[in-house]
């Protein structure tokens, strides 16, 4: 880290002379600077500076104070900023940069198009024309608004300026919630406006004589124009954020309301996610009496891990836990909905491969039309339907072990991997799996080992200044001093940093890392088919293959890079093609979903996508929606794969090998997804929920943003298929309410992350308030 003294300015200002009032021009980039470093003092100083390079640093924000008033030219581009309405000081600027900050979003933008009047360049874009339409016609139709709300609900009740005054702080924020205009993107940027408009309204009825001016200087009437999203795609939106909780939770019963309002709060992904406009109905399905669960406490027990450091030097431990806070909750009836039709047992059948062509696996996906896709029923393996109740509340996530955090989101969950054979002393392996089902959970900065029966956490790895966004199990074959062969199970967890932890669960030991990516990792997932391969999806829009080596008895292990791929956007899910793993990968990204060819036998190097999929929903675009930021995908079997997009409100099952085949035909990279069905699922736009699915059971789950969990059974819909109509679900799992001593219920949470152990006994929600629920 650079400190900044006159001297360094004055050598990286231009033109080179001897004070700092007569620079015009400096470049202060990649200085590892931070927000304490910039000194006002000394840029007070500079009266005559016109262009500020800032970019590369370690900024969180742009002090208030400092005082450069001819500043046209600002670029604090890859920094770590947090808010800009800061740079509204700078009046003269006219071109701003400030991209590859992940805290920003659309809606910043348009707040600073609004706050800086003399902006026409952001983010190397003219925007000249939006800025005009954000100043005039946005602020013209929400002052407009803003003022029907007044007259509608509250003139009657404030007639003097004392009960306006009474009234003032309702209806700020009541005109917040309610005044809505323009896409649901900019939910965040409409909803600062407004506060700032209905603010100005109270003093404008206060003091009549300043009066609220939003008069248009060559602008046409246009209350029906919404603001413009560009080619901008939809960010990480805002989230709920709860008031300060006590450690004691318990469940209880609560009317579901369908219109319930949640204030929002920063994304751990440092992206912003908006609040569905949409009420969540269910959709045909009636809620049924929910089955009294005992009140019986949850203990939640945290054994601290001891992670030695038994690695090479370059190999960092994960930092030892002192402590966790996690919450004694009580378990208590679940809302739980069924379909009002009867009950059906399905089952999909599964692809088969192809025997004595493996050396030709993409010719051999091809020529399986003749094998069964479509959805089809399995007398013989059907089953009775999923009842689920919840088991366990956990609050063992919390920054600082903060028993009161409720906003830490949580994004990852995946079960571990069974082994079955007895310990081995020699090299520190044994069965990891002592419990019947053991899942990892991670967000913030901690990966969580939990025992699903007794909800007891087992143990927590905390990774200081870390934010994870993604976990992945794989299992190892150690060769040991004595040259036996013992399995060991590894959890790879990624996040803000770019860095991959490997972690030996059973030996309590982080024995290494990769540093994969210059950008945060969004998502990991490891070869189902090649142990050590591990799959890195990063905001630097690339994919990377890793052979992660296996380690030995001192955790030694060699790292290699197999493969880049070029996504093109954030990659939000990875997810190797059953039937042949080695050969093709499907992607969920920000703007759309492709499949890879990743055959590690041609050129090696970067590649780009072999396949583009194109989904009906895309057709229904327009300038307020973008439905191709899929944020959701699985494989229920070999052939059949579930996917959604953003604002969709729909769920897509399609066939992989159909695709493929008409993908054959049309030699094109772009081809149509071959539908099978469509499943019913929540209007919203709230995005990155992701898709769960149990090829044992058949069913495919899906949470919301209220809290509820969707379930599906997929098997006998042959009839409801060829019919058109959208399959409603089989079941829905109401959000159970939990209840803060002291301080009244936990609202609906968005359902982050979802899974099932391979047995369908547990399910596993995460929730962006801190809480994972078990469900039995």
């Amino acid at each position: 880290m650079t400190k900044i003294t006159k001297e360094l300015l004055l050598r990286k200002g231009n033109p080179q002379c001897a004070t700092l009032g007569e620079v015009k021009k400096i470049n202060i980039s990649k200085l590892q600077l931070r927000t304490e470093d910039l000194d006002p003092g000394l840029f007070s100083q500079m009266k005559k500076l016109e262009e500020l390079d800032l970019s590369e640093n370690l900024l969180t924000e742009i002090p208030n104070n400092i005082s450069l008033p001819n500043l046209r030219v600002l670029n604090c581009a890859a920094n770590q900023l947090e808010d800009v309405t800061s740079l509204q000081q700078f009046q003269k600027l006219e071109e701003l940069s400030f991209e590859d900050n992940l805290y920003m979003t659309i809606s910043d933008n348009y707040k600073m198009m609004f706050l800086l009047q003399n902006l026409h360049r952001l983010n190397g874009k003219d925007v000249t024309s939006t800025a005009n339409h954000v100043r005039f016609v946005n602020s013209r139709e929400l002052a407009s608004r803003v003022t029907a709300y007044w007259q509608k609900n509250y003139k009657s009740k404030a007639e003097s300026p004392e009960t306006v005054k009474a009234v003032e702080k309702e209806f700020v924020k009541s005109a917040v919630k309610q005044v809505k205009y323009g896409p649901n993107s900019l939910s965040d940027f409409t909803k600062w406006r407004v506060k700032m408009i209905a603010t100005e309204f109270i003093a404008s009825l206060l003091k009549p004589e300043k009066k609220i001016s939003l008069d248009v200087e060559g602008e046409e009437d246009d209350r029906n124009s919404a603001i413009s999203e560009g080619s901008d795609s939809v960010k990480k939106k805002d989230r709920s954020q709860l008031e300060k909780s006590s450690s004691l939770v318990t469940c209880g019963s609560k009317k579901n309301k369908d219109t319930a309002f949640i204030t929002l709060d920063e994304s751990p992904r440092k992206k912003k996610r908006l609040q569905s406009s949409y009420s969540f109905t269910s959709m045909g399905v009636n809620p049924c009496n929910p089955p009294q669960v005992p009140n019986i406490a949850t203990h939640v027990l945290l054994q601290d891990c001891n992670l030695v450091p038994r690695l090479k030097s370059e190999h960092l431990p994960c930092k030892k836990s002192t402590g966790s806070s996690t919450s004694e909750l009580k378990k208590a009836p679940a809302k739980e909905t069924s379909a009002s039709s009867p009950k059906v047992s399905m089952q999909i059948k599964a692809m088969k491969g192809r025997d004595g062509k493996e050396a030709q696996p993409r010719e051999a996906l091809r020529n399986e039309k003749d094998q069964p896709n479509k959805l089809t029923a399995d007398a013989e393996k059907s089953k009775q339907g999923v009842t689920l109740q919840p088991l366990h509340f956990l609050q063992c996530h919390s920054k600082e072990n903060n028993p009161e955090d409720f906003k830490t989101a949580l994004w990852s969950c995946a079960f571990e991997p069974f082994l079955s054979h007895n310990p081995d002393k020699n090299c520190g392996s044994t069965s990891s799996q002592t419990a019947p089902a053991t899942v990892a959970t991670c967000g913030g900065d901690s990966v969580c080992l939990i025992d699903c029966e007794t909800g007891k956490v087992l143990k927590k790895y905390k990774i200081t200044g870390e934010e994870l966004f993604s976990l992945a199990w794989t299992t190892l074959t150690m060769i040991t001093s004595e040259g036996q062969k013992r399995k060991f199970n590894v959890l790879a967890v990624a996040g803000r940093k770019g860095i991959v932890k490997l972690i030996h669960t059973r030996a309590n030991i982080c024995y290494g890392e990769i540093k994969a990516h210059k950008k945060p990792i969004s998502t990991i997932c490891f070869s189902p088919k090649q142990e050590t391969f591990l799959f890195t999806g990063s905001y630097d829009e690339k994919i990377i293959l890793w052979d992660i080596g296996v380690p030995d008895c001192d955790y030694t292990f060699r790292v290699r890079q197999l493969l880049v791929l070029e996504a093109g956007s954030t990659t939000l899910r990875i997810v190797p093609v059953p039937i042949n793993p080695d050969w093709y990968l499907l992607t969920a990204c920000e703007d759309g979903c492709y499949a890879w060819d990743i055959n590690l036998n041609k050129q090696q190097g970067k590649r780009s996508f072999d396949l583009e999929f194109q989904f009906p929903v895309f057709q229904k675009e327009n300038e307020e929606t973008d439905f191709h930021i899929v944020d959701g995908l699985c494989f229920l079997n070999d052939d059949v794969v579930a996917s959604k997009s953003c604002l969709q409100g729909s769920i897509y099952l399609w066939s992989w090998s159909k695709t493929l085949e008409s993908r054959r035909k049309k030699q094109s990279k772009k081809v149509n997804a071959v539908i099978l069905a469509e499943l019913e699922w929540a209007r919203t736009d709230v995005p990155y929920i992701q898709i769960a699915c149990s090829s044992d059971m058949n069913c495919i789950l899906c949470g919301d943003n209220t809290g509820a969990v969707w379930i599906y059974d997929v098997g006998n819909l042959e009839d409801a298929v060829s019919s058109g109509k959208l399959i409603t679900p089989t079941k829905i799992l109401k959000w159970p309410t939990p209840k803060v001593k002291g301080q009244g219920d936990v609202s609906g949470a968005v359902i982050n992350n979802l899974c099932v152990d391979s047995k369908f006994i547990y399910l596993v929600t995460l929730t962006d308030k801190n809480i994972v629920i078990i469900w039995k």
